[in-house]
């Protein structure tokens, strides 16, 4: 799991690990937003994602928010947010 301040201090470049197991193509769009239909396949080993721009934030009337893009490949590409954060940990 990737706490705020891990996902406030990545850099362009920089690696995660998507490590949590998707149960269904449901799970992939409610949980990660705008990825690409590649990655509709359970996991058997972590997806290695890349950091893709730079770190975006600002505060709403509850909480602190942040997104992040991200790309796997040549056509998988998403956000990392406050809400998918827990499928994602740090990479080397």
């Amino acid at each position: 799991m990737i706490t705020k301040s891990q996902a406030l201090n990545l850099k362009h470049g920089n690696i995660i690990l998507q490590v949590a197991r998707l149960s269904s193509v449901a799970d992939t769009y409610s949980s990660i937003i705008d990825f690409n239909k590649r990655t509709e396949h359970v996991l058997i080993k972590p997806l290695r994602w890349k950091i893709n721009g730079k770190v975006q934030t600002w505060k709403s009337k509850t909480r602190y928010e942040f997104k992040i893009p991200v790309k796997h490949g040549l056509y998988s590409f998403g956000y990392l947010t406050r809400d998918n954060a827990h499928l994602f940990e740090l990479g080397e």
